[in-house]
């Protein structure tokens, strides 16, 4: 059998999370990536096989692509960013940053406080057989991605704000240990690194995924938490 790559992967499971953020409302833990449809949530954000954020599989049980938004402001794309109004495409098709928009805080997370523990006192939000899904309560590296991740999946709305808009105006993380800081943000090397991708061409999709889920990954101390450089 062919192994996905991480987007792959994250790509064929999103689309089943965003029907379930849609029924149950984004929390903490029922926001992900956006995808072609526009924003996702689901009862996981660990589809990241790279390092699950918020809720994770531990031993104990355990999708489909989206399809193109159509936005009202301009030409459709894969990712339901648009030109036109959206501001991303300048003179001769060039990307140009669009305008700062305001990016909504992010829901409060779900009360876990009626669900069983794990041997750590973690939540388990799934049991099954051989994996249990519990969420992780403890702030590290990979939480402070997960809340980068998540704020610009809560912003995201085609034809009002688009993936580059919601990226480039997430709150900026004022320290290098952001697990540490007070709310949710994206550090300067998200930014730099996303702009950097979008001048070369890529779509916006595969820029947030690429920075946020591909290593080097944007926000620090992720990737050595998962076995690389700090």
């Amino acid at each position: 059998m062919r192994r996905r790559r991480p987007t792959e992967y994250l790509r064929a499971t999103l689309s089943t999370a965003l029907a379930l953020g849609i029924a149950q409302g984004c929390g903490e833990d029922l926001v992900g990536p956006p995808t072609e449809a526009g924003v996702t949530g689901g009862a996981s954000n660990s589809t990241d096989p790279s390092g699950g954020d918020g809720v994770t599989p531990t031993s104990g049980a355990g999708s489909t692509p989206g399809q193109p938004s159509t936005d009202t402001d301009g030409t459709t794309a894969v990712d339901g960013e648009t030109t036109g109004t959206s501001g991303s495409t300048g003179e001769g098709g060039h990307w140009v940053p669009p305008p700062p928009v305001v990016v909504p805080p992010l829901p409060e997370p779900p009360d876990y406080s009626d669900y069983p523990v794990d041997e750590i006192g973690r939540p388990i939000v799934a049991a099954g057989p051989l994996v249990n899904w519990v969420v992780v309560t403890t702030p590290d590296a990979i939480t402070a991605r997960k809340g980068c991740a998540d704020l610009v999946a809560n912003c995201h709305e085609p034809g009002v704000r688009s993936i580059d808009a919601c990226m480039l105006s997430a709150p900026a993380c004022a320290t290098d240990e952001p697990w540490n800081e007070a709310s949710p943000c994206c550090a300067e090397a998200c930014f730099a690194d996303y702009s950097a991708l979008r001048v070369q061409g890529t779509d916006p999709l595969t820029a947030y995924l690429t920075v946020l889920y591909e290593r080097p990954i944007c926000m620090p101390g992720v990737d050595g938490m998962l076995g690389g450089a700090p």
